[in-house]
């Protein structure tokens, strides 16, 4: 974690003040993500209560509506036996609607029109229109027009019930004025019928739009943001930008951007639920909007639209907030913990100062006095005394090193001796130029248990020999040089591999009082015909790379290994053709260990010299060698690695 060089007191304080600050960043971010979680509750519940608020201004106002609506209804079906003439309908529509069009600013105006022949008396067409727009009251009486193929009317007479009419510039009689009505409006619809049910007229409730748009604009939040009503289809009823009310609707709008999730957004929304999203276009704002809906009375869906980036602004500022506390609080913690740590540690640094010149061999340095009893003070008691045991310990030392580099030197020439037991492979095969050969062998210490061997035993045949002896160090080395020197006097009177390993086992198991063993592997080519015989005495199944590129394993195992007692041993044959080769090895490298105490394994083994068999045994050997290497990198060498390879040419 850190560097050796680093002092104590470096590594305190980075402990103690990483601690801290630690411990204070997860404060503060558990901190932050409350107080953001807190803020976005906060912020989505004011936009919440925005809408709901211009919720419920438009039902307000459509309540209204309906009730002066309804309430006329009534009364003329009431009232229409005993009011026969046109004009006792007339008189109450002019004076006493006109009242109630005083209560709310929104309803401008109220039409009344009849059936034809409702009133013996009159013509045809009966139609009545009050209106307080422009600060005035204004009643119109008309006895032609088209109102009967109005929307209004037409739909009255069909469905019998009050509606709300979809926005529009009402038209309703050609004999009005076309200034007057004129303005964007909604119309409630109520029928009038006879008890019988007999349709007989129409009363229409006028609602501004335009005065709507003006109360609903007020409604914000902090002053940021409008209200606008969309109709449950997603065409705009009202809104701030005025072209839109006529030629767009929300699904025209978003589809500008491509985005299918804008669309399924938008569909969404306009579900007749309360909810909220964001769109990444707007023709209101730059970066988006970011929408509140909930739905009023009518099914209008009234909306509360603010700038795309109104509720991530908020937190990015939260954000800034938590930031400046976080980074106030770290330096405050920082240099007070510095402070105190560096104070407190002056008695070590002390101590380490004098430590530093014992460490030099300057053992007259004055230890510094520490007068409190604590562990410091222990410390300090100690140094004193390491000083004085540390003369005698360094005489000791000189004394030990001596005799470890005599112990060292005595090593390094018995590893000379063992390497001049085995054979010289510049010199491999004189006589043959039909075999290529190469052996390595690396010991896990100063000297090893490992062998190999190969030479002559007659004009036609060749032996290769591997063993590997139990142990490491000095016994298996000196184990490994018995066999070594035996199994040449063995070969040179015997030429099978079974009589030669048996009667090696002989002699290796006679007087074994220190319980060693060895897997043997001897064996035998025929230099002519590639044939070989071997014998294999518990040792690690050798490999035999086919001109055909597949790899076979010489699984066959004849005894146990060898000096573990008297044994008599078995052989088997196999051909070694041209541009084949054999290669033997210890398990010095199929267990070999990495970092992460992993074998480097049998089958990796495999896998890497199937890819060599069309090399030279030198390459075959020293790629194994480089891989192995490779893979147990950082990790000391546990036992001894030896290889073998021969290559028919």
């Amino acid at each position: 974690m850190f560097k050796k060089s680093r002092s104590f007191l470096f590594k305190l304080n980075c402990m103690v003040i990483g601690t801290f600050m630690v411990t204070v960043t997860l404060i503060m971010l558990i901190l932050g993500l409350k107080w953001s979680e807190s803020l976005n509750s906060t912020l989505k519940g004011a936009g919440e209560a925005a809408v709901r608020k211009a919720v419920a201004i438009t039902d307000r106002i459509q309540a209204n509506a309906e009730c002066i609506g309804q309430l006329y209804s009534e009364n003329f079906t009431t009232t229409l036996p005993s009011m026969p003439r046109y004009e006792d309908f007339q008189i109450p529509l002019e004076k006493n609607i006109t009242k109630f069009l005083d209560i709310e600013p929104c309803i401008v105006g109220a039409c009344l029109g009849f059936s034809p022949d409702v009133f013996p008396d009159r013509p045809k067409y009966n139609f009545f229109y009050n209106t307080v727009l422009e600060n005035s009251n204004k009643f119109y009486s008309c006895t032609g027009g088209d109102y009967f193929s109005q929307p209004w009317f037409v739909r009255a007479e069909k469905e019998r019930k009050p509606f709300w009419l979809a926005p529009m510039d009402f038209s309703f009689c050609n004999s009005i004025p076309k200034e007057i009505g004129r303005e964007r409006s909604s119309l409630y619809v109520v029928p009038i019928l006879k008890k019988d049910g007999q349709f007989i007229g129409a009363l229409g409730i006028q609602v501004s739009l335009v005065k709507l748009k003006e109360i609903l604009s007020s409604n914000n939040i902090d002053g940021e943001g409008f209200c606008y009503i969309l109709s449950p289809e997603g065409n705009f009823i009202t809104h701030p930008i005025a072209n839109l009310e006529n030629n767009e609707n929300i699904f025209s709008i978003v589809a500008k951007t491509g985005k299918p999730e804008d669309k399924e957004t938008a569909a969404r929304l306009l579900q007749g639920k309360e909810d909220h999203a964001t769109f990444s276009v707007s023709p209101y704002y730059n970066k988006g909007v970011y929408m509140f809906t909930s739905p009023n009375r009518s099914g209008w869906i009234t909306t509360l639209a603010l700038p795309g980036d109104w509720l991530s602004s908020r937190l990015n500022t939260l954000i800034y907030y938590i930031l400046a506390i976080f980074a106030i609080t770290l330096a405050i913690l920082f240099f007070g913990l510095r402070y105190s740590i560096k104070k407190l540690s002056k008695p070590l640094s002390d101590l380490s100062e004098i430590a530093k010149l014992i460490g030099e061999g300057k053992f007259t340095g004055q230890i510094p006095k520490y007068a409190y009893d604590d562990e410091i003070g222990q410390l300090t008691k100690s140094f004193a005394h390491m000083q004085k045991e540390l003369k005698n310990y360094l005489s000791q030392l000189k004394q030990s090193m001596e005799e470890k580099q005599q112990i060292e030197g005595e090593m390094n020439v018995a590893k000379q001796i063992q390497i001049g037991i085995l054979p010289r492979k510049e010199n491999a095969l004189p006589k043959c130029s039909f075999y290529m050969l190469d052996a390595t062998l690396s010991p896990a210490k100063g000297v090893g248990g490992d062998l190999y061997d190969f030479f002559y035993i007659d004009d036609q045949h060749i032996a290769v020999i591997i063993g590997d002896v139990s142990g490491k160090g000095v016994p298996a080395a000196l184990f490994m040089a018995i066999t070594q020197t035996l199994q040449r006097s063995i070969a040179g009177l015997l030429h099978t591999p079974e009589s030669i390993v048996s009667r090696l086992n002989d002699f290796l198991s006679v007087n074994n009082d220190a319980n060693m063993f060895v897997t043997y592997f001897l064996g035998i080519i025929n230099i002519d015909t590639g044939e070989m015989n071997y014998c294999n005495a518990g040792h690690n199944p050798p490999f035999i790379l086919r001109k055909n590129g597949t790899l076979e394993k010489l699984t066959s195992v004849h005894g146990l290994p060898l000096a573990v007692f008297p044994e008599t041993y078995g052989s088997s044959t196999i051909n070694l053709e041209r541009e084949e080769s054999l290669f033997l090895y210890t398990d010095g490298v199929t267990e070999a260990f990495n970092c992460q105490d992993e074998l480097y394994g049998e089958e990796r083994l495999a896998k890497l010299i199937s890819s060599l068999s069309s090399d030279s045994p030198q390459n075959i050997i020293q790629s194994v060698m480089t891989d192995v290497t490779l893979f147990s990198k950082g990790r000391e060498q546990s036992d001894d690695i030896t290889m073998l390879a021969v290559r028919r040419n």
